[in-house]
């Protein structure tokens, strides 16, 4: 329950980042137009969450006869592997979103291949 209402509200911080880094800076938008999302996002932050708990409960099943101890290790490694490719996305997509009006895509991704591309302004 604890590592769900986590991700919860791991999952809403990103929203809240993503919204300050991309509020128009002609204030054509207002907070109370953007609160709804934190409402609306909170079925598919639970979803998520739901989701990423799933190793973790393979774990459980599979490994139930072995130490607790080895379990919960190999389990904080999963999730914070988890948190950091997510962490990365969403502040890439977060940055990206601010410069192209596009979310991560093929097109971003494409830019990978070559690195020096990225950087250059």
């Amino acid at each position: 329950m604890k590592i769900t209402l986590f991700y919860v509200i791991f999952f809403s911080l990103w929203r809240l980042i993503f919204l300050i880094v991309n509020i128009p800076e002609d204030g054509s938008v207002h907070w109370k137009d953007t609160l709804p999302s934190f409402f609306y996002g909170l079925r598919m932050d639970i979803s998520m969450s739901c989701y990423l708990l799933v190793p973790t409960l393979l774990l459980n099943l599979i490994f139930y006869v072995y130490p607790k101890k080895i379990i919960n290790q190999i389990d904080f490694f999963i999730h914070a592997f988890v948190i950091i490719v997510i962490s990365h996305v969403v502040a890439g997509n977060a940055v990206l979103y601010h410069f192209w009006n596009s979310m991560i895509n093929f097109r971003a991704v494409s830019y990978l291949v070559d690195p020096t591309e990225v950087f250059t302004f």
